[in-house]
């Protein structure tokens, strides 16, 4: 069957000799594919069982490094010597994998917090060992015409010529390849070697390349380039069961994580590498298996977890937290959330969309008990310490996959598929001109600053903040799976996308600060910055953001005890406007609580204004010069809007709120409702306008009041 693979280029832009753990270097990622048999687009199965290895029990892999020759040795590669023979530094001490079974701990020490084989035990809560041999001796080959698809096969044959009676036994404990159907992690050998990594010594900065004719194929790929043709001491081999590193200086860890992620599970671009946005125009920075550097921990989350059965179940402290309605609740709603990486406790709400994709609230809390919960790399490239990461609930939305039965297949169909919300607030952003180059590793930096807040369709620290920096009037950005540089033609996808890293002349460094946890007393909510809503897609033929849909959910973190848990709060139905707040984008307000009472409610001596963003949400410019579209506001059919005594609401700067058939909207006594000049009122017929005595009813000059043929409009 024709099935795809991923491949993964690590650029890196700027090259440090020390590849540990807390390496001063600016990774970017940018990835291709290509057609291979290494992956079924339609699988069935259970995604758990893993598609090369089933990510628990015991799995040892070996590394094998590979050179050139003399002609290239005294070409630098970060991290290598030029001896002959020579392999990385960091995988001769240790620091990348454990080569024994006997080092596993339940608490490793801060060092270990780049050892792939740590990250996997701690994620895994003890399921998952692996440890890896690095084969003492670098292995050269002369580069001819083989090119580097044949390299490796090269490789091989070499290290089978110089050591024949090589001893692959102990490399091979399992049945390959269960391909999501069984679990093989207590499965029989089979004659192949269960994971073989090979890393090149070769940088894209050599005078000349061992294959000068062919492009690189990237800086990496999850696969090894031999198969059963390949006979080494009564063994053959499987190309799904393992990696080749082309690039020998990059960052291991990290790299292995990454590509093995994509073939265990297909796993899609998410937290912003490759600059992948998918449909959903913002690049989000936060924790996963796809990128662990400057990101505020080294976890997986917990969809990759329980994706991955590594976590029992979506638990709270032993009760069930998966809520998919409010009859999932308990009696109370409330339920205590334990530190997340030690128990695995997590909390999944699914959050209404009115699209039929299923979208869902993720909530961690993070207290710091493993050193996963910090950062990778500690300081800025001019060496001041980052902030600390967060402690405490921590929240994205996740829209990649709910159906373990159904893997692979989402690279493509699900890229970006989470949203990392950000305890700060959503806002609309200003910068400065021009950029300075400063601590973030010699790239550009702009100078962010807060304006309007903007809790629905803003941005947050948790993204790269989007403008048209290159100033050539469009917003770029690409939507396929892997990278911009995927799109025909290639667009500059990267130069409309600045991380936050400075503002209002402070490097704050937002995408890691502690302020994206959410402190006892939070809530997410209809009136809460950030909003507790949907994430739409971009409709590329209206150039325009996708609809949000109120839903009524909130979430309150009431306190956290002296052990950290913290102990949350979910109601239905809780629409209450209890604070002054701006809405924009297109935004629906749906009959949530299927009853007479109000769908949404402005309470008393509070304002909210539907307004225009200021947040960039389409990529061709306006005739107002901007890349923004006008915020329209409907109440859906059965749906009702109060605005509550003394209460205020002002549509403007060009937005429109329409009343649908079948939708009440009510002015109570002493409320205003003003729609301000080049704004909109619109009461469809069927629509149910109601002014009680005293309310204020204003339509400025140049604005529009429309009540069609057959309102239900009423002064009481």
């Amino acid at each position: 069957m024709k099935t795809k693979s991923v491949i993964c280029f690590l650029f890196l832009l700027f090259l440090f000799s020390n590849v540990g753990a807390q390496t001063n270097t600016y990774y970017d990622f940018e990835c291709g594919t290509t057609e291979t048999m290494l992956r079924s687009s339609t699988s069935v199965g259970y995604s758990a069982n893993g598609y090369p290895f089933t990510p628990k029990g015991d799995l040892r892999a070996l590394v094998i490094c590979a050179g050139f020759g003399s002609n290239y040795d005294s070409q630098y590669v970060s991290g290598w010597d030029s001896a002959p023979d020579s392999i990385p530094i960091s995988l001769k001490n240790g620091d990348i994998f454990y080569s024994n079974f006997s080092q596993f701990t339940s608490n490793p020490p801060a060092s270990a917090i780049g050892n792939i084989s740590a990250y996997y035990h701690a994620m895994s809560r003890g399921q998952f060992r692996l440890v890896v041999d690095v084969y003492p001796k670098r292995i050269n080959i002369t580069p001819e015409t083989e090119g580097w698809a044949g390299a490796a096969k090269k490789v091989i044959n070499q290290m089978k010529a110089e050591n024949p009676n090589f001893d692959w036994s102990i490399y091979d404990n399992r049945q390959n390849v269960p391909a999501y159907q069984s679990d093989n992690s207590n499965s029989l050998p089979d004659m192949k070697p269960d994971y073989v990594i090979i890393i090149y010594r070769y940088s894209k900065s050599f005078i000349n390349s061992p294959y000068p004719t062919q492009v690189i194929p990237g800086d990496a790929y999850a696969r090894i380039d031999f198969d059963n043709s390949i006979n080494y001491n009564g063994y053959t081999f499987n190309p799904s069961c393992g990696y080749t590193q082309f690039t020998g200086g990059g960052y291991f860890s990290t790299l292995f994580i990454h590509e093995v992620a994509h073939t265990l599970y297909d796993a899609p671009h998410v937290s912003g590498v490759n600059t992948v946005t998918g449909d959903y125009v913002f690049i989000e920075k936060g924790w996963s298996q796809m990128d662990q550097n400057y990101v505020p921990f080294v976890s997986s989350n917990a969809w990759e977890r329980w994706y991955l059965d590594w976590i029992d179940g979506i638990k709270a402290n032993g009760t069930n937290a998966d809520i998919k309605s409010a009859s999932d609740m308990n009696t109370s709603g409330e339920y205590v959330l334990r530190d997340f990486v030690s128990t695995g406790d997590a909390m999944r709400i699914k959050i209404p969309n009115g699209v039929g994709k299923n979208e869902y609230l993720w909530l961690e809390n993070h207290q710091g008990i493993t050193i996963f919960d910090n950062q990778l790399i500690a300081k800025d490239g001019c060496d001041n310490n980052f902030p600390a990461s967060p402690r405490g609930i921590v929240a994205y939305i996740e829209s990649i996959s709910d159906d373990k039965n159904n893997p692979g297949n989402l690279f493509y169909t699900n890229p970006s598929g989470i949203k990392y919300l950000h305890g700060a607030g959503n806002f609309d952003y200003t910068y400065q001109n021009p950029p300075e180059i400063s601590c973030w590793y010699n790239n550009d930096v702009y100078n962010f600053h807060q304006a309007a807040i903007n809790p629905i369709s803003g941005q947050c620290g948790a993204q790269e903040i989007k403008f048209d920096f290159n100033n050539n009037n469009l917003i770029d950005f690409c939507n396929h799976a892997n990278s911009g540089s995927q799109c025909y033609p290639p667009i500059p996808a990267k130069e409309d996308n600045k991380v936050l890293i400075k503002k209002d002349g402070n490097f704050t460094y937002d995408f890691l600060n502690g302020e994206r946890a959410f402190a006892a007393g939070r809530k997410l909510s209809m009136a809460s910055n950030p909003c507790l809503i949907n994430r739409p897609k971009y409709e590329s033929n209206g150039d325009k953001m996708g609809i949000y849909y109120l839903n009524g959910i909130s979430v309150s973190v009431l306190n956290y005890d002296a052990n950290g848990s913290a102990r949350v709060k979910v109601q239905y139905k809780d629409v209450d406007i209890t604070n002054d707040t701006r809405y924009a984008g297109i935004i629906y307000l749906p009959d949530i609580t299927s009853d007479a009472n109000p769908d949404i409610n402005i309470m008393s001596n509070f304002t909210l204004h539907v307004d225009k963003s200021g947040t960039p949400n389409k990529k061709v410019k306006t005739s107002l010069g901007d890349f923004i579209n006008p915020t329209e506001f409907k109440c859906l059919t059965s749906s009702f809007f109060k605005q509550s005594t003394y209460s205020k609401v002002f549509v403007e700067n060009g937005s429109s709120l329409f009343v649908e058939n079948g939708a009440k909207y009510e002015v109570n006594s002493n409320a205003e409702l003003a729609v301000k000049s080049g704004s909109n009122f619109t009461v469809k017929s069927g629509g149910n306008l109601i002014l009680k005595n005293s309310a204020q009813f204003s339509v400025e000059l140049g604005a529009t009041l429309t009540i069609e043929p057959g309102d239900l409009f009423s002064i009481r």
